[in-house]
Formats: structure tokens, sequence, C-alpha cells
């Protein structure tokens, strides 16, 4: 099942783009009120969540970006120093030092949120292994919630990148 199957992370990425359909959606067919859900929908009728002002950024910036990240590291595991990795890769991919600063920045942010959703999966892991059903059953809880954590960063990560172009809804 893909992400954008699941209906909480359509609601979740749908309503931080200004479109709240799904969210409506997801509660006129009785789904489960999460805390996180009634935080967006708490910010939702308040008028706290916003579209960007900013332009937004495309799939195909984020993938060129994801290729100047991909060169740059390897050419620092070939050995090159980085500030000359960064100076090649300006001139192979003909954009500027900006360009690639702000592509190895946003590398950077996405492996911070890797680390965060990778050490509360380790949290939750541990309690729904234990022995005691108590902590097994909080365990399964923490799984429930890391999902729905996983999805806001999911949104988040969009958001910070700049990547708020997805299919259309429906699909």
């Amino acid at each position: 099942m893909s992400l954008l199957d699941d209906p909480y992370y359509k609601a979740f990425l749908y309503a931080d783009e200004g479109d709240a359909g799904p969210l409506a959606d997801l509660l006129e067919s009785g789904a489960e009120l999460t805390p996180d859900l009634r935080n967006l929908l708490v910010k939702i009728l308040r008028g706290e969540l916003r579209r960007p002002n900013h332009r937004q950024s495309s799939t195909g910036t984020f993938l060129r970006h994801l290729g100047i990240v991909q060169r740059v590291h390897e050419l620092e595991r070939d050995g090159w120093k980085s500030t000359a990795a960064v100076r090649h890769v300006q001139e192979e991919f003909n954009c500027s030092d900006k360009t690639v600063r702000n592509a190895l920045r946003e590398e950077r942010e996405v492996r911070k949120i890797e680390d965060q959703i990778n050490s509360r999966f380790d949290a939750a892991r541990r309690r729904a292994q234990s022995n005691d059903p108590g902590e097994a059953a909080k365990g399964r809880e923490a799984f429930e919630s890391l999902r729905h954590f996983v999805m806001r960063m999911a949104v988040d990560l969009r958001r910070s990148i700049g990547i708020t172009n997805f299919p259309p809804r429906g699909k």
C-alpha cells in the first residue's frame, strides 16, 4: 500500500496544502479522531493552517537536488575535499554554489527526520516485544502513534524542502 493510499496521510497532506476535503471525508467515514487529527482540526478551525506563500518547488527540482547531493557524496568518498567537490558539482550541473549548498542542507534535514523516526521505531519495538502484557499493549499504542507521527513528519518534510506537488485528490 502506497503512503498516498493511507486516508490519514492523505488527510494530513491535503489539509497542509489548504484542502480540507479529504479530512472531511475521513471524519464522515467515522474514522478514529486521534490526537494528531484533533490538533489538525483545531488549526484549521482557528485559521492557523495556511498555504505557503513562497513558490513551490517541483518534483524535478527535488530530483535534481538529489542528483547533486549524490554526486557531492560520491566525490567525497573518492577522496575529494568538500569544497572541491562542491565546485566540481557546480560545473557538472551548471548551477550556483548556493544551489549545491541548499541541496546539501535539504539532505541534512531529511536525515534529521529519519533519525527521529528511527528512534521512535526502536522505542516502540522494544515495548511491543516486552514479555509484560501491559508493556506490549503500550508498544502497540506506540506503533499506532508512530504511524501518525510518520505521516505528519512526511508532510513537514515536503513543506521544509518545498515539495508540495502531489497527485490530484482521489488518485
